[in-house]
């Protein structure tokens, strides 16, 4: 039965991303509506209580910064997460955040990696905005603090010998789901490189094998593994 106190809209003009969008929200249990128009989507929006919008910064009839700034002018409870492209210049990930968007993901970021921010921030909107907790095996991670617990007789022990990289590798792909990560990915998100140097993939590689080790990861074909010219997964 489909969760009808979850509404989403998706303001898309690309009929693939649209759909693809669409489909992620609604195997959710969302109830979603979609529109390509700027100015249908304002109407709507305005009209209509939506607990998140997902909308496209590069709109053929206007800019998603628009449609943020009028539901925050509004006062709307909308949770918005905006899509950019490459259109939108290099800063275009920070541009939508500072429009007042509450997420901002770029579209090269890869499928994989905007499904599974979608389906966190309609968890945090079910739990009333706190974070949910991801779980993988015996680690539940809490993405607030970057807590990770591994579960030892029956009792979830605090890992605190982790180092804030190997946390911020462990969240990313927890929150990816089995997913790939890519190298690239995890060297601007975990290692937090602004501009990659030439050996990043070297660098992301020794933090993996000493995150495995840290955390009894023995068999190559378990835990973090490494997935030839596609990036890192847990499996």
């Amino acid at each position: 039965m489909k969760d009808t106190k979850t509404k989403a809209l998706v303001i898309e003009d690309d009929e693939a991303w649209s759909r693809r969008v669409c489909d992620t929200l609604s195997a959710l249990g969302c109830t979603t509506d979609a529109t390509a128009s700027g100015r249908d989507a304002l109407a709507r929006i305005l009209q209509n209580t939506y607990d998140l919008a997902v909308v496209d910064m590069e709109l053929a009839d206007g800019s998603g910064s628009e449609i943020v700034h009028e539901a925050k002018a509004n006062a709307l409870p909308t949770q918005i997460v905006v899509l950019t492209g490459t259109l939108c210049g290099p800063n275009a990930a920070l541009l939508g955040l500072y429009s007042g968007a509450d997420d901002s993901l770029e579209k090269s970021l890869g499928w994989p990696e905007i499904r599974a921010r979608l389906e966190a921030r309609v968890r945090r909107i079910r739990s009333n905005g706190a974070p949910a907790r991801l779980v993988w095996g015996g680690f539940t991670l809490d993405p607030e603090f970057l807590d990770l617990y591994e579960r030892v007789d029956g009792k979830d022990v605090l890992r605190d010998d982790l180092s804030l990289a190997e946390l911020r590798i462990m969240h990313c792909l927890m929150r990816a789901g089995g997913e790939s990560v890519s190298s690239d990915f995890l060297a601007r998100k975990a290692l937090r490189y602004s501009s990659l140097p030439e050996n990043y993939r070297k660098c992301v590689g020794q933090r993996i094998y000493d995150l495995r080790r840290k955390l009894g990861m023995t068999e190559k074909d378990k835990g973090i593994v490494n997935e030839r010219g596609e990036g890192y997964a847990l499996v």
